[in-house]
């Protein structure tokens, strides 16, 4: 519906790495506003009472069984988060399709399935709602996350740097729109994000708002 939205419609999509899962999907090209989001990392998490409990159990798991892995689905930005520890694991997995972070986390929670890959700035929030009932067991920045300095990257596990990514959240509009629409719509996006009551919202939601 964005992508086919006429020059002077104001219809935006909010979403994380729109490049990335569009460029996997062969999805149409959208124009990018702006930027809501400093970079977030993702984390592969398993249920607190499962057999895995760090990445070498993970491996040994998989080389083992199929396991079943929650994302959003394979061209997500998730979806290729699971897919890539797959790989790197050396064994294949059941992808689990979610429709979004936190029915992923649900799943995970309530071991539906032995793994999720989840964003790692939902997991305090989600763990403090359900008494810690899941585990990161690697993270996928470059550089360990905030808050989880116990947890391994994935670049650590593998002992490969280059697999390190993040990924942001980001406005995107049709190809389409009017230019100086466009402007005007990024401006006003950057002046409602550095309010300080979208500061507060951010804060509250745990959400990692940077906007420009």
């Amino acid at each position: 519906r964005v992508a086919a939205a006429g020059p002077q419609d104001r219809i935006v999509l909010v979403m994380d790495d729109f490049e990335t899962t569009a460029a996997s999907l062969e999805a149409p090209t959208l124009k990018p506003l702006a930027k809501l989001s400093r970079g977030i990392s993702l984390a592969l998490v398993v249920p607190e009472k499962s057999d895995i409990h760090d990445w070498p159990d993970f491996v040994k798991a998989l080389a083992a069984r199929r396991l079943r892995v929650a994302a959003n689905g394979p061209g997500s930005v998730t979806g290729i988060g699971a897919a890539l520890a797959a790989k790197v694991a050396g064994g294949t997995i059941d992808p689990v399709t979610s429709q979004s972070t936190l029915a992923s986390f649900a799943l995970v929670a309530d071991a539906q399935v032995d793994a999720a890959v989840v964003t790692t700035f939902d997991l305090p929030l989600i763990n403090a709602l359900t008494n810690r009932a899941v585990t990161p067991i690697v993270t996928y920045g470059a550089k360990r996350a905030p808050g989880l300095s116990r947890t391994p990257t994935l670049s650590e596990g593998a002992g490969n740097p280059d697999l390190a990514f993040t990924t942001s959240v980001s406005v995107y509009a049709s190809p389409q729109m009017n230019q100086g629409l466009a402007r005007q719509l990024t401006a006003a996006i950057i002046r409602a994000g550095q309010t300080k009551e979208a500061a507060a919202a951010a804060r509250a939601a745990n959400f990692p708002l940077q906007v420009e």
